[in-house]
């Protein structure tokens, strides 16, 4: 059913079956409502702003990546389908975080007991305050594990207007309210989250408040050779 269903799908560039209003409004006409008694786990579908939902033929459109994955095996196990690929697409996804981790052990030199781990970034993506299956906070449940002591920073999260949310009480984590703070004695700083303000801070600040240069840079943001001529460790995904 879901592979006949994708099979059919074809690319369309005019929008269909909604009408905008404005520039991030639209709405959709609902020709029937049928209740359907179901037990299991409920997928939230939303778009951040306008908070549309997207569906045709039980495909889900999501801005949620983890969310879209789970809702289609889902769908897929209703149907007596077996999706062995995006099962295997979540497997891949979770190693990611146990790699990460173990990037950061041993960037620490091989333990993490008693040590202080500097992390930036802790929502799921750049420019946004969804925390909701964030990969940063998935690795920085293994740090903790591991005997860390993280120091957390994320522009969306300062602590200034709103308070903090529960998913970021996390024990083990301290969310700090500059990217300089999180640094301040860490023997690791971590790059979680691709924050563009990331990339401009000042490297020699950072390297002074740091108990020691190194970092690991789970994002592939920051300028590599710069990192390496002010006397930094540097760890990367992908390269070397």
């Amino acid at each position: 059913l879901v592979i006949g269903s994708v099979a059919g799908q074809a690319k369309r560039i005019a929008p269909t079956g909604y009408r905008r209003i404005g520039k991030s409004t639209a709405w959709v006409r609902v020709t029937s409502n049928e209740p359907v008694a179901s037990s299991g786990r409920v997928y939230s579908v939303e778009v951040p702003g306008p908070h549309t939902v997207v569906t045709s033929f039980g495909l889900v459109a999501h801005n949620c990546f983890p969310k879209d994955v789970q809702a289609l095996i889902r769908i897929a196990e209703d149907a007596g389908y077996d999706f062995e690929l995006l099962r295997g697409v979540v497997e891949v996804n979770i190693e990611q975080f146990d790699r990460t981790a173990a990037k950061v052990e041993a960037a620490a030199g091989g333990s993490l007991a008693g040590t202080t781990v500097a992390v930036w970034g802790l929502t799921f993506k750049a420019n946004t305050d969804d925390l909701r299956d964030s990969p940063s906070l998935s690795v920085i449940s293994r740090l903790v594990a591991k005997g860390a002591k993280v120091q957390g920073y994320d522009p969306a999260w300062t602590g200034e207007g709103e308070p903090i949310p529960a998913s970021l009480e996390v024990e083990g984590l301290e969310v700090v309210g500059d990217a300089y703070a999180a640094c301040d004695g860490a023997a690791v700083l971590v790059v979680l989250t691709e924050w563009d303000e990331f990339k401009w801070l000042d490297l020699d600040k950072v390297k002074e408040l740091m108990a020691s240069p190194s970092v690991v840079d789970a994002r592939n943001l920051l300028d590599r050779a710069a990192l390496l001529r002010r006397g930094f460790s540097y760890r990367a995904v992908g390269r070397s």
